[in-house]
């Protein structure tokens, strides 16, 4: 994944159990989302609407990107970890 910098895999295993638990807590919060756009408006669902919205905005300033961009990054993290997977066995 980052070869020139030669990180040791306890760190990278410990990187991706991070990556994996924002991964699972951006997707929560955007299921979450999708399921209050199709709910009724009042003003319960729209508190829910604007807390599940701070979730992915804090996660977005944590990992310093959009949560798309983090998705498509995390699944590509996930594709070099199996690559590292099989490399080792």
């Amino acid at each position: 994944m980052f070869p020139q910098f030669c990180y040791q895999p306890r760190f990278l295993d410990d990187l991706t159990v991070v990556a994996n638990n924002i991964h699972e807590t951006l997707q929560n919060s955007v299921r979450a989302l999708r399921g209050l756009e199709t709910g009724r408006r009042s003003a319960q669902g729209q508190a829910s609407r604007r807390v599940e919205q701070e979730k992915i905005r804090g996660l977005e300033r944590f990992t310093r990107m959009a949560h798309e961009d983090f998705l498509q990054a995390h699944r590509q993290l996930k594709s070099a970890e199996a690559r590292a997977i099989k490399a080792r066995t």
